[in-house]
């Protein structure tokens, strides 16, 4: 499956900012990143996401970002990481033409249909298949 995925250039390969423990000299996930949230002032948000806002955030959004590893005040730093990303942009009318079939086949539930087709409408956008592990 790579290798077709590969050989039709549904893959490419891009530099992205994440954020970078020196404590512990890695990579740290957006949800490996706490701090204050900017919208609501919750202490304990994540790198993803507010649990007291619902807001979904960026890591360098956060007032006062700690690694959730270390647990130490010390901000995570951003740092260019290279990635290979999955075209979904590219293969939405095939994803398209799949959950029109699927769906109805599958019974989905209405909240599945309704998701997928508010995805489908926005339009999807390339997803990062790689992550920076030890």
């Amino acid at each position: 499956m790579f290798l077709k995925l590969w050989n039709n250039n549904y893959f490419e390969e891009r530099t992205t900012v994440q954020p970078f423990c020196n404590n512990h000299k890695a990579f740290l996930a957006d949800r490996f990143v706490e701090g204050i949230c900017p919208r609501c002032g919750y202490e304990d948000a994540r790198g993803d996401q507010c649990d007291q806002c619902g807001n979904l955030l960026d890591p360098f959004e956060l007032i006062k970002p700690r690694c959730k590893i270390c647990k130490i005040d010390e901000e995570p730093v951003p740092r260019d990481t290279k990635h290979i990303f999955l075209r979904l942009d590219a293969l939405q009318p095939k994803i398209e033409e799949w959950f029109n079939k699927a769906s109805e086949e599958g019974q989905w539930s209405a909240n599945g249909i309704a998701i997928t087709k508010s995805w489908l409408t926005k339009g999807l956008e390339a997803r990062s298949i790689t992550r920076d592990l030890k």
